[in-house]
Formats: structure tokens, sequence, C-alpha cells
């Protein structure tokens, strides 16, 4: 059909329909996939902007790459009638740039006291886990109910990890794993913001609250050590996708000569571990709720063949609630635990009154064979 058949149909119909019918007309009449404004364009003659994103049903990304154009680069700002709109992406950082920089990056590794044994390969698991630490979130107590800053979050940490440590002085421990369940960092660039551009309250600089994130990490796994060999497994949130990731890779880099301390960095946003007979689930928490049980078991179906016992470990909502964190998931049989945090609350999050519960860093120890102790 030529642009002229489709601009007489167009007009033809205009008096009985509206734009948006007249493109569910083609469609399903001619298999012909137009916009709304293209529509409005063949009809009036005239241009209107059509919105980015989207564009005769094909992806921003995919239009850039057929152009020869980087998608990491460059966005789109409009469509017109000869062709687009394009401006580069300024100070967007990727995470094929995190991977690029990290390659070849120099970091001295920190110094590591020799590995106490309190380790034992007949030992259980220790599974320690850091939800939404929100390091450079700033809470004022008058607006909030308490107070929270960076130095806050340095000393709640370092709290709990000297509690972990005191309590595992009589056991053995074949391992440690460290999980950083996201959002460890409270926005994610120079403007106070999340990945996705929301505006925060914040502690100072980006500067200020990375350094101060890579001495609370590199203190809590060398505390760690001294009772197991520790794996560190890097979980993205919400509000620190890139700049979380940024400094975990950074830890990874000071321990690359620690043989006892490895790390799991890639950016996949859902993770498990089989531990003995149970499966454990790793994700921040913001997935769908309908989405939310049935990945475990279709990402990690040898794993989850293999388990008695599976669980789900997110963070994202900053409380812990019993019916929550001991639910069970008959339809997919697993116990789906939500943990608390360390962090105070924000002051939109007081706004809206959500709960607040104990400041708490949650740790389990599992046994190959019965499971959770």
């Amino acid at each position: 059909m030529t642009d002229g058949e489709l601009k007489s149909i167009c007009q033809g119909l205009k008096s009985k329909m509206t734009y948006s019918q007249i493109a569910a007309y083609l469609k399903d009449e001619y298999g012909i996939v137009k916009s709304v404004d293209s529509v409005r364009n063949l009809i009036t003659g005239r241009f209107y902007s059509v919105k980015p994103s989207v564009y005769n049903g094909i992806a921003d990304k995919d239009v850039l790459a057929a152009r020869g154009l980087n998608p990491d680069k460059w966005r789109v700002t409009n469509y017109r009638k000869d062709g687009l709109s394009v401006k580069p992406v300024e100070g967007m950082v990727t995470l094929a740039d995190i991977d690029r920089y990290f390659a070849d990056f120099d970091a001295s590794k920190p110094l590591i006291q020799p590995l106490k044994m309190n380790y034992s390969s007949s030992g259980d698991t220790l599974l320690v886990e850091l939800p939404d630490l929100h390091v450079g979130l700033l809470s004022w107590s008058d607006e909030t109910g308490e107070d929270y800053d960076v130095k806050i979050a340095e000393k709640r940490l370092a709290g709990c990890s000297d509690d972990i440590v005191s309590r595992c002085k009589n056991r053995t421990f074949k391992k440690i794993i460290l999980v950083t369940l996201g959002d460890l960092i409270h926005f994610d660039n120079a403007d106070g913001k999340t990945t996705k551009g929301t505006k925060q309250d914040i502690d100072g600089r980006m500067p200020k609250v990375f350094d101060s994130v890579l001495n609370m990490l590199i203190t809590l796994i060398d505390k760690l050590t001294g009772i197991a060999p520790v794996e560190v497994i890097y979980i993205p949130g919400n509000h620190d996708e890139i700049v979380g990731r940024m400094a975990v890779k950074a830890v990874e880099l000071a321990y690359r000569d620690v043989p006892y301390v490895t790390f799991d960095c890639s950016p996949s946003p859902r993770k498990a571990r089989l531990i003995g007979n149970t499966l454990i689930g790793f994700t921040h928490g913001n997935l769908p709720k309908n989405n939310m049980g049935n990945w475990l078991s279709e990402e990690f179906r040898k794993e989850y063949g293999k388990a008695k016992h599976a669980e789900l470990h997110t963070g994202h909502l900053h409380t812990e609630k019993e019916k929550e964190f001991y639910r069970t998931d008959t339809k997919y049989g697993l116990v789906v635990r939500s943990l608390p945090t360390i962090c105070s609350s924000s002051a939109w999050e007081n706004s809206q009154a959500y709960s607040k519960g104990l400041k708490t860093l949650l740790s389990y120890v599992f046994n190959d064979d019965i499971g959770l102790r």
C-alpha cells in the first residue's frame, strides 16, 4: 500500500473514529503498525513529535543500533518524517564502562590478619546479609523521628559486625557468605539522584559516601576472615545500580591476592547458593509481586532439584514483619524472608507512615544436613 492510499484511508475514517481507533483499525485490518502521532501526521499533513522509546513497534535501542549508534551513548529525543533526532548521553556510566575501568585498575590490598581457624571443613555455613544500608541518606530526627548519616551508618554496621564475631567464637564454620542485598548507597550520581532519577536527601558528596562504603565493607570482611573463608555476593538495588557495583568491584580488587576471600560481582539481579540441602535465592525485592516466587526454580533448576529446603531472601521493604518474614508460599513451596535494615527512615518514608521496625542486621547459620539452625 502506498503512502497516498494509506493517507486516503485514514482521512476517510477521520469522521467516524479517533486517531487511536484508526491506528488500531490499521493494525487489525491491514497489519500496518502506526503510532497515534503518525496517523495524525498522515491526516493533517502537519508534523507532531512521536514519543521516544518505541517507534512503530521498534525500541529506541534497535533504531539507534541500526544507524550505527551505541544505545548506551546516545538517546532518541524525537522522530521526524525525514529521520530522527538524537543527543549524546552526557555523564552516564554503563555496566560495560565499569568492567572496562576495573580491567586494569591498580588497587593495593588491605592489611589482612592471618585467617584464624574457627574454620572446619565439616562446620556450618554463616550467612551475613546487608540489605538497604543506604549510606549517604540524611535523616533529621525532628522530621523523621531518628537521625541518620554516614557516620551513624558506619557506627551501626561496626556494632553489628562485632556482635556477629562475638557470637561465633565457640563455633566452627566452613564458610561465610556475605550478601549485599542492594541499595548499599542511597544515590547513584553527583546530582544526588537514584539510578532512575529520583532526587534524594543526601549526606554530602558522592566521593565522601563512596569512600565510607569501601571502608565499611573492607572492615567487615576483615573481621569475618577471622572466622572462616568469605564469599561476597553482590546484588544490585534500585537506588545504586551503578555505584553500588563499582564499590563492590573496588573491594574485590583490594582482595585479589587473598585466596580465602572470593567475589561474585556479576550484575545479575538474582543469584542463589545451595548450602547442603538448602537452596537460598537472593534478590533486592523490587520484583513484581507475581514474579517473586517462580524465578528460583526456573533459573536454578538443577540446584532446586537437589534441595530439600528452599528460601528467598530479599530487602527493599526496610522492615521485618513476622507474617512476611516467615511466610510460606504454598504455590512454590518457598519460605520468603523479607529482611530488616539498620538504616533510618527517609523523610519520604516517614511522610507515608511506613513501618519503623528495629534497626537490625540478621544473620543465619545453615547446616548441610539439618538446614537452618
